[in-house]
């Protein structure tokens, strides 16, 4: 049951769908659209996870340890009665990741970057099973709602129905958790990007007993790791720790959080009495990821009174205690620190055989970082906050790394001064419990894996390169059948990128460019960017190799489904990419967005990481009109993690980094393949995804930077290939509506509609703040822009004569071509349905949408 907002009555649904059915104008004006937090049931958790199954087929798989791995059930018949089929409490978890774009079994599915969310194993301990349970609720309606519109070629009725759809859920979004469109882009990536494994309850007994033990054995204490050798009865006695334990033998984890309570703090390795007195050989990247995580969690003041401050962090040892049996230290070192493990042989539910618990050289190489997060373990309702501005931190920087005593953080106060009513949600604060643990899920979800984007190219903001349940495989395409044996190479591609969307496909008037191409870029997944560069080739120019730029494109048209292309990091050697390439300017350095000093360079209106320019000099690539260009971007990253603290002493001694996080990013020579196929695999530089920029000559009647296949565009007012060419090459219509190869007609095959996306709101979101003052804190100073980009601006600067209409569209960098001055068969804005305006939309910045500028990190 759930309290309704507007006539505070109980309705007997989960909270995830109150705001969902309840119609807005049934509430008075003092009601809220955001949803106030309260601790989940058991039984809500259970049914909540069967609902989003159902609900986001493509995006979430719901388990149970016992279907899956044929554990008994822990309890009796009296216990989780909503589980019937069995005596006892099954124990759930859910698999989040986009099954469209990484089908099960694909080489993309098996390279995944893992991360495991685990909300308790003291079932007493309430926060962490609602915060990532909320969490995952986040994420999965932002890749939901960006998954619209999907790309369709030539279907206007599909695509006015999705865009009506994408309107609605957006607004919904941005009324109930304050999410600008760019967070909603950056969460959908990482649904599309990541698998997240989620186990509310690793403890479900415990959890629906309300009691920290599973039966009488304490599941914290019950791992392989730092026991003494005669104590092999004492570990994997408790369903809690053989669930976890499955799963870390299954995948291939490389981070994961694991949430408690009775203080607040966040603790890494190492956690044991032996290590004592030592850090781990990761103590660098830990503490640099847990400052990170501190502060984007944040600070706030109770309703009952107490401040909650940002968490304390640090090693485990230090900070709180030590024990033996932690589940933190076995994910981290199973694999590795040999001498402290040992196989179980526990004596409940019909024992455990002993090959569980022998491990190779990767299943045991995570990060587990420990999150106590309240120091009520239970927390009263007022302080668990709601859901509004769930993303933005309100953070101090007073946090350092150094043991406190707890009598000197809590002073001598108890923890609630004074009691209070329950609050309704409109008199509740933004900030909780729940909501700083949803953003230490996000940040670690971020952080597993780095990756680099192209945002703009001549001042013409691009879409995420990244969009949900957008398959990879078109071996149907009739770019994939032998006809195209009479195709080059610029020709497959652009046909394929056209007509599928899988590419951005750019046209630029060569006469526009004034020779100079203005690129920008972003990194996002890590702390310090060592090294970032742009790299472009002529498409005709880089078949170098049978491994060079060409032949992966290709790839990328006519992949298998089942044997999905991989992502051009993992596809490219560095060396092949430099020998097919030309560098563009020089490289570059920055910190990333979770940076304790903040993202540098200072990000723009339309991006939340650092953002890096560089000017394409067309005359030195030698390049004339109908050339095609390839352009990428790629980055070094955190090579201060391989570093060893200095002057604190490592245990083991004389031994390096040992984890997956540290090495994925340092190390090309490093890779794990487990038994069921999942891979770990090293790198040095991580690319983006490719964009494609044809350049016209001056007869063309394209006049501005376009996005040719932009799929927040009706398909039949998209501009096509706008210039005709020799046979036995792509000519465009037009009007987009289709393409002919040396005057043969071809069919185009349209990408089948994935899922069908849920009944929505129609409002569409309504935004706040001062332009003018949104647009002076966002806007990056003239002395960080390069002397070639000021001479571009001046050079677009509008004529006097111009209208005030026209000077406001023509001095917005990042404007659609369908919204700017002079693109003749565009609809004007003030023409358009409220579909074509919330397409126009996405291409603008957060300054002209009114919106608030993202809080720069202390």
């Amino acid at each position: 049951m759930f309290w309704s907002f507007c006539n505070k009555t109980k309705v007997g649904i989960w909270p995830s769908l109150v705001l969902f059915l309840l119609p807005r104008d049934s509430c008075s004006q003092s009601s809220v659209p955001y949803v106030a937090y309260k601790l989940l049931t058991a039984q809500q958790i259970s049914d909540t996870l069967t609902s989003w199954q159902v609900e986001y087929p493509n995006f979430v798989t719901t388990h149970t340890s016992q279907e899956e791995f044929g554990l008994p059930a822990a309890g009796f018949s009296y216990d989780c009665p909503f589980d019937p089929q069995v005596d006892g409490c099954l124990n759930y978890y859910a698999v989040v990741q986009d099954y469209v774009a990484h089908p099960p079994g694909s080489t993309s599915s098996n390279r995944l970057p893992t991360m495991l969310l685990s909300g308790e194993l003291h079932g007493n301990e309430r926060v962490g099973p609602t915060a990532v349970m909320e969490a995952t609720r986040i994420l999965l309606e932002a890749a939901a709602c960006q998954a619209l519109p999907r790309f369709t070629h030539n279907n206007d009725t599909q695509w006015e129905l999705d865009s009506a759809k994408a309107v609605a859920c957006q607004g919904r979004l941005s009324d109930r958790y304050g999410m600008s469109d760019i967070q909603q882009q950056w969460l959908a990536r990482l649904v599309s990007t990541r698998r997240i494994i989620v186990v509310p309850t690793a403890n479900a007994l415990g959890y629906y007993r309300n009691a920290r033990e599973e039966g009488n054995v304490d599941p914290n204490r019950d791992f392989p790791y730092d026991h003494l050798p005669s104590d092999t009865d004492e570990c994997m006695r408790t369903i809690a720790a053989r669930t976890m334990n499955e799963l870390f033998r299954h995948y291939m984890i490389s981070n994961s959080f694991t949430f408690h309570g009775g203080t607040e703090l966040l603790g890494y390795e190492w956690g044991n009495p032996t290590h004592f007195g030592y850090v781990s050989p990761d103590d660098i990247a830990q503490d640099q990821l847990a400052r990170s995580y501190s502060v984007y969690g944040g600070s706030f003041q109770g309703n009952n009174g107490r401040y909650h401050p940002n968490y304390l962090y640090g090693d485990m040892n230090s900070i709180i205690y030590y024990v033996r049996g932690g589940f933190e230290d076995y994910a981290y070192a199973g694999s590795w620190d040999n001498t402290n493990m040992v196989v179980c042989n526990p004596n409940t539910y019909g024992g455990y055989p002993a090959e569980k618990t022998t491990y190779d050289a990767g299943m045991l190489r995570s990060f587990n970082m420990l999150a106590e997060t309240s120091w009520v373990k239970s927390p009263n309702d007022n302080d668990l906050g709601t859901s509004l501005n769930v993303l933005y931190e309100n953070s101090d920087s007073g946090n350092t790394k150094k043991r406190q005593r707890r009598r000197t953080q809590i002073g001598d106060d108890d923890f609630y001064p004074s009691a209070s009513a329950r609050l309704e949600a409109n008199e509740r604060m933004a900030q909780g419990h729940i909501p700083r643990n949803i953003r230490l899920s996000i940040a670690a979800i971020e952080m597993i894996h780095p990756y680099v984007r192209i945002t703009a190219v001549d001042g013409l903001e691009l879409p995420d390169d990244i969009v949900p349940l957008a398959s990879r495989g078109y071996s149907d395409h009739p770019a994939c059948n032998n006809r195209a044996l009479v195709l080059d190479a610029q020709e497959r591609l652009l046909e394929q990128a056209v007509k599928t969307g899988a590419l951005p496909v750019m046209e630029i008037p060569l006469a526009d460019t004034g020779g100079l191409l203005d690129l920008q870029w972003t990194v996002g997944g890590a702390m310090t960017i060592d090294q970032t560069q742009l790299w472009v080739a002529a498409i005709d120019d880089s078949a170098v190799a049978a491994n060079d730029a060409t032949a992966w494109l290709q790839d990328y048209i006519c992949g298998d489904p089942l044997n999905e292309v991989m992502s051009l990091s993992q596809r490219l050697e560095p060396n092949a990419i430099k020998a097919a390439f030309t560098a563009v300017g020089t490289p570059q350095q920055g910190t990333g967005f979770f940076s304790a000093f903040g993202p540098r360079p200072i990000p723009l209106d339309d991006t939340m990481g650092p953002v890096f320019h560089s000017i394409l000099d067309l005359a030195s690539l030698n390049v004339n009109a109908e050339t095609t260009l390839v352009v990428l971007a790629s980055a070094q990253v955190d090579s201060s993690w391989t570093q060893l603290p200095v002057n604190t002493p490592v245990a083991p001694s004389n031994t390096g980094p040992q984890s997956h996080m540290v090495q994925v990013r340092t190390n090309a020579n490093w890779k794990h393949v487990n038994s069921q196929g999942y891979v770990v695999q090293g790198q040095t530089e991580f690319f983006t995804e490719p964009i494609l920029i044809r350049l016209l000559d001056s007869g063309s009647s394209v006049t501005a930077a376009t996005l040719v296949n932009d799929r927040f565009q009706k398909p039949s007012e998209r501009p096509g290939l706008s210039t005709t060419v020799p046979d036995n090459t792509v000519t465009g219509s037009g009007s987009g509506s289709g393409i002919s190869v040396g005057g043969v007609s071809v069919n185009i095959v349209q990408v089948e509609d994935i899922t069908e996306a849920p009944t929505l709101q129609t409002e569409a979101p309504t935004f706040d703040g001062s332009v003018e003052a949104t647009m002076e804190a966002t806007m990056l100073p003239e002395t960080l822009l390069p002397t070639a980009l000021m001479k571009k601006q001046e050079k677009a600067m509008p004529e006097p004569s111009q209208s005030a209409a026209d000077i406001e569209r023509s001095s917005s960098r990042l404007r659609k071509p369908s919204d700017k001055p002079g693109q003749g068969g565009q609809r004007r804005r003030e023409q358009q349905t409220p579909q074509q305006q919330h397409a126009v939309k996405r291409g603008r910045s957060r300054a002209v949408r009114g919106e608030q500028p993202l809080q720069e990190r202390p």
